[in-house]
């Protein structure tokens, strides 16, 4: 490391410090809800005779867009914190960190925040912070262009024909939204709300970058906070190519939707639905779908209308998400029947949701821009690339295909280029991190993004902790990040460990511990609002059904008992009709 490199980092420290005590003062908290996009009745925010809502503030945080230039203007973070009512001065604090690129991520870590609020007894802060370019954060959006509206081409999402005027509009703001710019918004976060005190990171996915630079920078400078430990839950791969993140993250998606069709054989209602072999099943119901030999569709009322990467790109984002996951089996079990009446308006008003999601909190771009803008390294001719990832998929896509597999590599060729972000020359990219800071690597059986060996091997080859302790767990039933799990009140071993760990500065596997068990529920509050039906295989078990089939039947009855009571009324009446014309 060059000393010319370690002087600028003291630099930028002494600057972040001197302006992190202006901002201080500068710093309006307002009070607001713990959860943006779920209401949560009073009663659930109780903790020991707390009321966690009282003491729940968010506030708006100026830093520069380009912090190796303080003259660059500035943007807004935005920020949220649970003080501890109970040690209001608390020396403890826990930074929450996520990437942010989906609304769903910042809904979902507020849960954790409300979990660990409940097992810790209320002896830390908690500090939740929108990432720059996500959330309500000022976001990297091309609002000009309308590319991320719901009338574009592809709604939220924006297309390969939209980006090139989208970065057009956006500017060289694109190159300063990097993961060493928002590793150093958190220091300056730190240094502000944290300065004397005793820190804790909890990064997920795309956070885990983040976190991971601070480190970095910290290990090189001396801040005036102490990091005591960093929690990684859902590590992300930095170490190679582009190609090798895109197809990891194809392929793993792949994987998770595998398990939990596996799973499905274990669970007594989901098992009913399939055969021996659920996984090779949806494989099978999939290709009679989408067939590639011309013959005739299985399902012609949903392969006319969407392409296959469609329908399984939603299938892979349901398995993404906790909430969702169970509708997986129910999707492929629906996809097999497919009723014109039953199974089709379900399937497309779920199509429709993913397709046109109104999360404001979405943030494509920002993921396009942090895939390649920084994870291009050595990017690779297009054709190999198929090649490649061609020839690891063969045979093994149920959530993945080969074109959405390369996607980043079409837009990127088609662009020609993409803006160079400031953290592709960085000294810091790409490189092993030694600290003194115990690191602790949260991982999922179930994630999409990155297998539970990677994540280890990643923890084992790209970390080395010098003074402390590293550890790596694997929650076996986690969704893409290991503490995930059902409602507030349901926690999982990594939630249980975490908790533990930051009272006592323990990291012990809990013996006895055992997360809920993975449930494919025929209800599920979220079936009416993605599927419009009470019951996600609209089977005999949904009162819907059985009472148009109860109503069906009667029906029936009535109208076969007043047929049978004509035929005798008209065959009466002809018998006394021809009785009495014989007798005339």
């Amino acid at each position: 490391m060059s000393t010319g490199y370690m002087l600028t980092s003291q630099v930028l420290l002494l600057v972040l410090l001197i302006s992190a005590y202006q901002c201080l003062a500068q710093t309006q908290w307002y009070r607001c809800p713990l959860y943006t996009n779920e209401q949560i009745v009073n009663s659930a925010f109780k903790n020991n005779g707390t009321d966690l809502y009282m003491n729940v503030e968010c506030a708006s945080f100026q830093v520069p867009l380009n912090h190796s230039d303080p003259s660059s203007k500035y943007i807004q973070l935005f920020l949220k914190r649970v003080s501890s009512s109970l040690s209001p001065q608390a020396p403890k604090q826990l930074w929450l960190v996520n990437g942010l690129s989906t609304g769903d991520e910042k809904e979902e870590i507020e849960s954790l925040v409300h979990k660990l609020y409940s097992l810790t007894s209320n002896t830390h802060h908690y500090y939740l912070v929108d990432n720059r370019g996500t959330g309500r954060s000022d976001r990297l959006s091309c609002e000009i262009t309308q590319a991320e509206s719901v009338g574009s081409e592809l709604g939220r999402t924006i297309s390969h024909n939209e980006y090139a005027d989208c970065i057009k509009q956006v500017g060289n703001v694109v190159a300063h939204m990097s993961i060493e710019n928002s590793a150093y918004d958190l220091i300056r976060l730190m240094t502000t709300f944290g300065d004397q005190k005793e820190l804790s990171i909890y990064a997920t996915n795309k956070g885990t970058l983040s976190a991971y630079r601070v480190l970095q920078i910290q290990a090189r400078s001396q801040p005036t906070f102490k990091i005591n430990s960093v929690f990684l839950d859902g590590i992300y791969n930095t170490a190679g190519t582009l190609r090798t993140t895109t197809e990891s993250i194809q392929y793993n998606t792949d994987m998770a939707v595998r398990s939990l069709m596996d799973q499905c054989k274990n669970d007594t209602h989901c098992s009913t639905k399939f055969n021996e072999n659920p996984t090779e099943q949806s494989i099978s119901i999939l290709n009679k779908i989408y067939t590639q030999d011309g013959s005739a569709s299985s399902c012609s009322a949903i392969s006319s209308k969407y392409q296959r990467i469609v329908v399984t790109s939603l299938i892979g984002w349901l398995a993404s998400r906790e909430e969702t996951r169970n509708f997986v089996p129910a999707v492929f079990y629906r996809l097999g029947r497919c009723n014109n009446y039953i199974d089709i308006p379900a399937l497309e008003l779920l199509l429709k949701t993913y397709l046109t999601n109104n999360d404001t909190l979405l943030n494509d771009f920002y993921e396009r821009n942090l895939y390649l803008g920084e994870m291009r390294n050595n990017v690779e001719p297009l054709t190999d690339i198929i090649n490649k990832v061609e020839s690891r998929m063969h045979n093994v896509a149920i959530a993945c295909s080969n074109d959405n597999a390369v996607d980043s590599y079409k837009l990127y060729n088609k662009l020609g280029s993409w803006p160079d972000n400031q953290d592709s020359e960085s000294e810091h990219h790409n490189q092993r991190l030694v600290t003194s800071v115990s690191v602790i690597g949260l991982h999922s059986a179930f994630d999409p993004v990155l297998n539970v060996e990677a994540a280890r091997e990643q923890m084992e080859t790209n970390i080395q902790v010098t003074t402390y302790n590293r550890f790596f767990y694997v929650e076996q039933f986690g969704a893409n990040n290991a503490w995930k799990y059902g409602p507030a009140d349901e926690y999982s071993c990594a939630v249980r460990m975490t908790a533990n760990y930051l009272v006592d500065n323990k990291w012990e596997v809990i013996g006895n511990c055992s997360s809920p068990i993975l449930k494919f529920t025929y209800s599920n509050p979220h079936s009416m609002e993605y599927m419009g039906v009470q019951d996600i295989y609209e089977d005999a078990y949904v009162p819907e059904v059985q009472t148009k089939q109860f109503n069906a039947n009667i029906a029936l009855g009535v109208f076969a008992g007043t047929l049978g009571l004509s035929i005798v009324a008209i065959s009466s009446l002809y018998y006394f009709y021809t009785q009495r014309k014989n007798k005339i």
